[in-house]
């Protein structure tokens, strides 16, 4: 049942998250989520990235767009795969793994 919910839901996703591309600027934060290491017998660490773009003025009901991907680490590629055709501003903690983002790719860095 899962794998046919997330097949239909993939265009939803995938216009979601082209759409966010093309905004002016993105907000974006990881979060730790425990996930099952099979045959360890604990937890590992995966992370669930969010992207955000709100471009409503304050008090706005306009709703957001929000997309999230989950990765089994904290690996810099993950913002650098995701946000590789985006330009503009970057809203985003002091993460290392973004700063290739802002070495002439046409993103701006906006610290929280």
């Amino acid at each position: 049942m899962g794998g046919q919910a997330a097949h239909l839901l993939d265009p939803i996703a995938s216009w979601i998250r082209e759409e966010g591309l093309k905004a002016g600027k993105i907000h974006s934060d990881d979060t730790p989520v425990p996930v099952l290491a099979p045959g360890k017998g604990k937890t590992a660490q995966g992370r669930l990235w969010t992207y955000v773009v709100d471009d409503g003025a304050s008090g706005s009901t306009a709703p957001a767009l929000v997309w999230y991907k989950f990765t089994p680490d904290r690996s810099g590629i993950q913002p650098q795969t995701e946000l590789k055709n985006f330009t503009g501003l970057l809203q985003a903690d002091g993460y290392a793994g973004y700063e290739r983002l802002y070495a002439g790719n046409g993103i701006q860095k906006v610290v929280c």
